[in-house]
């Protein structure tokens, strides 16, 4: 007793609606409790930012199941919601250390991480993580 491809097919997209139907609702709920708590605007925006980004991915899942001849177009918005969730995701994280120049002195007045794997140190406050090999 085989399963048609076709059959298949309906069964994936089945699954891909039934999950973005939960998140969508998930995600309702999870904004009508945020919206009647609203006790932090800027820290609840920033989160709420990056929350809508689930069912966002889920419709466009669906979206490049059902029809893979989109997929070309589909995968630019991918693009642009990981971009926006990247830049969602670093403001939430300047929010939550006081700002930019608050991240960069905590950055800057922090004492060297020791690498166990590379036997190395790395001092943060750098451009980048600067990475020191022991002689």
């Amino acid at each position: 007793m085989a399963i048609s491809p076709q059959v298949i097919f309906y069964i994936i997209i089945s699954v891909c609606a039934v999950s973005v139907l939960l998140t969508l609702i998930l995600t309702a709920w999870l904004f009508y409790k945020y919206i009647s708590n609203w006790t932090q605007p800027r820290t609840q925006t920033l989160v709420m930012r990056v929350v809508i980004l689930v069912p966002t991915w889920a419709i466009l899942a669906l979206i490049n199941v059902a029809s893979p001849d989109l997929s070309y177009i589909v995968i630019i918005f991918f693009d642009l919601m990981e971009a926006f969730a990247i830049l969602s995701f670093m403001q939430l994280i300047y929010h939550y250390l006081g700002g930019k120049d608050q991240a960069q002195w905590k950055a800057s007045t922090k004492h060297p991480y020791r690498c166990l794997g590379f036997m190395c140190m790395m001092f943060p406050g750098e451009k980048f993580m600067k990475v020191i090999f022991p002689n």
